[in-house]
């Protein structure tokens, strides 16, 4: 009877169990429909590495967003088609995601053809689409689906205008440009902008695509010409590298820019040719590019972004990479914002709101921050910002020494005009654009010295050197980590050549760091060595790494590299530089700064040597003491169960002891949380309790006659303290090798 009970008693409780869990999936928010967002890129065939970089960037945002819980508890899919940049495949894909009316919204294509083809299908079906690749104008011209969040090429063809005026002072240029809408957009943007700028067009070469005899021709004829001026390409990267590879060469002569498609993967396609794969820059160097994003320059947001992707794939993040993450971040706060029912018989009036709310992005106040810059949208769905301007050094897109950035001036028109027609101010579509200085400062770092743990201060030496043009107050950067006032005098060494001078100054000061005890005595820290500009904020100059060297302009070595040298017990891992942005509380007194909500932004330089303890006789020091008193502890529990004193006398010299070496341990080493080694003195606290309760109930046994039972528990220790010594040796030996 009693067992007829229990297995009713049983089924009831497991028929109780389960239904709770069916309750409980039936309202979690798993249950809920889930978010779908298109991405078309071109996954295979010749443009793989484009597409597998945009899905990269996708896959990143999504993977951050529903680790933090998706889009109101809704987790995001992320549905990948591929195009393989061939018109009829991207069609096909565009039918095929109206057909199955699962997607939200479209991120794609990589090519303006392409995207204006698939544009009239999202138009037809009410599909909010967003275009991170394509810039022809007529892929958002007529269809209030399709945005942008990209200057496209009238933007861009006119700023390159306006720069290479009155930043490069180019007056005279020269239109090579493919004969498709994509190429003819930028060609008649750049024509009006030299047009508005006074810039004389040369030469206009036209071809239509496939037109390899034509390409032929186009570069004889500019082989011949004498003076075509800056050389303008509005084509794709194939057509773009085999006419610069046929007449750029080091010391040709000719000047070239182009828009964003002159990215990355042009340089992939260059590296065809074996004189460019074999020694970069061969002919890449000197070319000028514009670009919705360079790292080297970009915010805080990007280098978060640059972290963790470092993190996930070991590699740096491209351009395309971040305009993919960039989207997918557009894509999901209007989705977010748009409070939509999340069901498929809601699917069409859901798009509606999603775009209606794409479109509130109307303005610079109702944008979006994002990695490459801030995120708003004109009456046609167009981006509004000018891009970053970069020169190709050594096979690297670099950024130029002048770039432009969005502003709300407030001058008066005649200080306008003057800071136009000097090149301080770029009007661009009815906006006002600011130049902002680029400064290179590169570190050659000879030594670490003087290194003090407990104060988390350390001495460097090192050779520190700025490469600019024009006019700039080294003796105005400031130290913010150093622990006394460093100011850099008279450089050791100087030198200027077409306008760009590099300085070379030797700095030897002691600095502050924060250092990272939890892992003591397997401790690694990064030393710090930190600077910025004590006057311009970063709308004035921002801080570029220079990671081509310390060379001159003829490529050869100002000073010497030194080998660093670590303090003696560390040795050193990574050396990194790079910049990012801080913000002060001041506005140094200067009226100007008073009523700006950036005035404490400031680009600041950093050098991260990143170290590591490399003495195995310290670490061993460390934890001698531990090891000695647990081979005591373990010695203990072979004295007979009778003598109880002589084990209490020895615990509480042991339980003593251990306490005196942690409270040397922290004398030394102040910090208010454990580290290895201190969960190494907690250990044997625990074992001595151990051992202590286990010897008074072998005394206990042993005092009632119970002989083969008062052994018993020294059984115990006799065979995990062992294995617990070996276990922690064997950690300790793996932290050290690792």
């Amino acid at each position: 009877m009693e067992k007829k009970l229990l297995i009713f008693l049983s089924i009831i409780g497991i028929g109780g169990i389960l239904g709770v869990l069916l309750l409980f999936t039936l309202i979690s928010p798993a249950g809920k429909d889930m978010v779908s967002i298109v991405l078309m890129a071109p996954l295979t065939g010749p443009d793989k590495a484009v597409g597998k970089a945009m899905k990269k960037g996708a896959e990143l945002y999504i993977d951050q967003l529903n680790k933090k819980g998706g889009i109101r508890d809704r987790e995001v899919n992320l549905l990948t088609y591929d195009d393989k940049s061939d018109k009829r495949t991207a069609m096909n894909a565009a039918y095929q995601v109206a057909s199955e009316n699962r997607a939200m919204l479209v991120i794609g294509h990589y090519y303006s053809t392409i995207s204006i083809d698939a544009g009239k299908v999202y138009k037809k079906i009410g599909m909010p689409a967003i275009a991170a690749y394509a810039t022809a104008e007529a892929v958002t011209t007529d269809n209030e689906w399709y945005f942008r969040i990209v200057p496209h090429n009238e933007l861009q063809a006119g700023f390159i205008a306006d720069y290479i005026h009155k930043s490069l002072e180019k007056t005279s240029a020269s239109i090579l440009f493919l004969n498709d809408e994509y190429g003819r957009s930028l060609a008649e943007g750049f024509e009006r902008g030299c047009l508005k700028s006074g810039i004389r067009i040369v030469k206009k070469w036209g071809f239509d695509p496939g037109d390899n005899e034509r390409i032929r021709q186009i570069i004889g004829e500019l082989r011949a010409a004498e003076e075509p001026g800056m050389l303008f390409f509005a084509m794709y990267k194939t057509e773009a590298a085999k006419i610069i590879a046929s007449v750029k060469y080091p010391d040709a002569g000719y000047s070239v820019i182009g828009p964003d498609m002159l990215d990355e993967s042009f340089i992939e396609e260059l590296r065809n040719y074996p004189q460019e794969d074999s020694d970069p820059g061969y002919y890449s160097d000197g070319i000028y590019a514009t670009s919705p994003f360079l790292m080297d320059i970009a915010n805080e947001k990007a280098y978060a972004l640059r972290l963790e992707y470092l993190k996930r794939y070991g590699e740096e993040p491209s351009d395309i990479v971040a305009r993919a993450y960039d989207a997918m971040h557009t894509a999901a706060e209007a989705i977010k914002m748009a409070e939509i029912e999340g069901t498929a018989k809601h699917i069409r009036s859901d798009r509606r709101k999603v775009r209606q709310t794409l479109a509130g992005f109307r303005s610079y106040d109702y944008g979006l921050s994002g990695v490459t810059g801030h995120i708003w949208f004109d009456a046609n769905g167009d981006a509004v910002r000018p891009p970053v301007i970069g020169v190709y050094k050594n096979g690297s897109l670099v950024p130029s020494f002048s770039q432009y950035m969005l502003t709300d001036v407030k001058d008066t028109e005649t200080d306008l005009l003057e800071k136009s027609l000097s090149g301080d101010m770029i009007e661009l579509k009815g906006n006002m654009m600011k130049r902002l200085r680029v400064v290179y400062a590169g570190m050659s770092i000879n030594e670490i010295k003087d290194m003090d743990i407990k104060n988390s201060s350390y001495t460097a030496e090192f050779y520190l050197w700025f490469r600019y043009k024009g006019e700039f107050d080294d003796t105005a950067v400031t130290f913010v980590n150093s622990s006394e006032p460093v100011k850099l005098g008279q450089p050791v060494k100087e030198k200027k050549k077409d306008g760009i001078t590099i300085r070379t100054h030797r700095v030897a000061a002691e600095f502050k760091g924060n250092f990272d005890f939890h892992a003591y005595p397997f401790d690694r820290h990064t030393l710090f060595i930190r600077f910025q500009h004590a006057d311009l904020t970063r709308d004035k100059l921002i801080f570029v790494a220079d990671r081509l060297g310390m060379s001159d302009l003829e490529g050869e070595k100002v000073i010497g590299t030194a080998k660093l040298n670590a303090v003696s017990g560390w040795v050193a891992k990574k050396e990194s530089f790079y910049q990012d942005i801080v913000s002060n509380v001041s506005d140094f007194g200067d009226p100007a700064f008073f009523d700006s909500q950036d005035r404490t932004s400031f680009s600041r330089f950093n050098a991260a040597i990143e170290i590591e303890r490399a003495d195995p006789v310290f670490i061993l020091k460390i934890f001698l003491p531990i090891l000695i008193l647990m081979v005591i502890l373990y010695a203990m529990h072979f004295i007979p169960p009778d003598r109880l004193g002589v084990r209490m006398i020895t615990f509480m010299g042991v339980l003593l002891t251990n306490a005196d070496c942690h409270l040397r341990f922290f004398a030394d080493l102040p910090v208010e949380y454990i580290s290895v080694i201190g969960y190494g003195f907690l250990t044997l606290y625990i074992l001595v309790g151990v051992s202590v309760i286990l010897s008074i109930g072998a005394y206990v046994l042993n005092r009632k006659g119970d002989l083969k039972k008062a052994k018993l528990p020294d059984w115990f220790p006799r065979i995990f303290y062992p294995l617990a010594l070996a276990g922690g040796t064997l950690t300790i030996t793996y932290a050290y090798i690792l």
